[in-house]
């Protein structure tokens, strides 16, 4: 099958981004079950552009909030208030219409046609005029509505509030008008799709798997332990910080869970974090980007996972389990995850998240606490397989197929 993967911001070398990893994890999988994938969207200024096939980058447009002036800021909120957008959607609008429809059609024709979250759709309205599969990476007006109880500012308060009102809208009729929806969690599902029975039978729950293990097996990995020896801190966290419901789980772990913790103990954060957070907590430090993220959290005796809102799936969470890391995990943490690895504790109560963390990292110091991830990520890649496979049949049918089961692993 000959498919277009649409997407706001094409993948980069290096994914550092849980929207990126989604994408190659979906990407990949297109390609596993034999379909010609031609990605096409747009690229950051200075981004270095994954080396795959099928990639066609459209321009280069400056879309993150992290990386942008004041003045580029306030341009897109007047342009989404004067278009009637979502703020993601109007940043795209730099780009004409025909500009986009013209590389569409140049790449095409296709079988099948992917629109990737609500960015592009929403920006170029007649990308639904054709038939398509939508993918929705969260419960995007659910995500805008906790943005605004939780920003600072009036006027930030209102752009997320208008934000959720728009999106949500414009996610109805996304999911009401595509062949099929991929959801990253049962949750989402239910939430964007369940008050339709018709709506719910053309959806499904992608289980996804991280990119250094997508393979059609993980048995070529050998076992997925790290060796507990060589790690150099006791707790690890990673995220894309500068993303407002990541930055909500940081605020809650240093504020609610540090002061819990014993001070000898090691604690390192990667992952970009927003200018104006203080930069020092005892015991912590803050290593920005870095370059691997599984090389990371092999380094970390203990993941702390500290989701505290927000929809879709935790990819950090998916890439501790594979690596079969011992990790404390939030409820919100977990979600879309069908199965709990036995060396990962739930827990909600920052004291109490705070003892699970110190137990751990002082028993990880003199024996393993992690256990191979393999039978994790197999049952994560086969059923992502199985579920891409019957919804592209469900959404191009010949004849409906009945839905597979999510493998449970015991």
């Amino acid at each position: 099958m000959q498919i277009a993967f649409v997407t706001s911001l094409v993948p980069g070398k290096i994914p550092t981004s849980g929207y990126e990893i989604a994408n190659l994890a979906i990407i990949n999988a297109l390609r596993a079950l034999g379909h010609d994938v031609t990605i096409i969207g747009f690229a950051q200024p200075g981004q270095d552009v994954a080396d795959l096939p099928g990639m066609m980058v459209v321009r280069r447009i400056m879309v993150e909030n992290a990386h942008a002036a004041s003045a580029q800021k306030l341009n897109w909120a007047m342009r989404a208030v004067k278009t009637g957008l979502p703020i993601g959607s109007a940043k795209l609008l730099e780009c004409p219409w025909n500009e986009f429809e013209a590389t569409l059609d140049r790449a095409g024709p296709f079988d099948a046609l992917i629109l990737n979250s609500f960015q592009l759709p929403g920006a170029y309205p007649k990308l639904m005029e054709r038939p398509y599969i939508y993918v929705a990476h969260n419960v995007e007006h659910l995500t805008a509505a906790e943005n605004a109880a939780h920003a600072g500012g009036l006027i930030n308060r209102l752009l997320y509030r208008r934000d959720a009102d728009v999106l949500k809208k414009l996610e109805a009729q996304l999911c009401q008008q595509a062949q099929h929806v991929f959801c990253l969690s049962e949750e989402d599902r239910e939430l964007l799709c369940g008050d339709s029975a018709d709506l719910l039978h053309r959806s499904s729950m992608l289980p996804l798997v991280t990119p250094a293990r997508q393979t059609e097996s993980s048995s070529e990995f050998g076992d997925l332990r790290h060796d507990w020896a060589n790690a150099t801190h006791d707790v690890g966290l990673i995220g894309t910080w500068t993303w407002q419901p990541n930055l909500v789980g940081l605020r809650w772990f240093l504020d609610g869970v540090l002061p819990h913790i014993d001070g000898e103990m090691s604690i390192c954060i990667a992952g970009k974090v927003p200018d104006g957070l203080p930069a020092h907590y005892p015991g912590v430090r803050f290593l920005g980007r870095v370059e691997s993220a599984e090389e990371f959290v092999a380094q970390s005796r203990v993941m702390a996972l500290v989701s505290r809102g927000g929809t879709g799936v935790q990819l950090k969470t998916i890439e501790a389990f594979q690596m079969g890391k011992a990790c404390v995990a939030t409820s919100s943490s977990l979600r879309g995850i069908s199965h709990v690895p036995q060396n990962c504790t739930e827990e909600n109560d920052p004291e109490a998240f705070a003892g699970y963390l110190s137990n751990m990292s002082l028993t990880a110091r003199t024996k393993p606490v992690s256990v191979d991830g393999s039978a994790f990520y197999d049952q994560q890649w086969n059923s992502l397989l199985d579920r891409i496979q019957w919804s592209l049949e469900a959404a191009i049918p010949t004849e409906r197929p009945a839905m597979p089961e999510l493998a449970r692993v015991s």
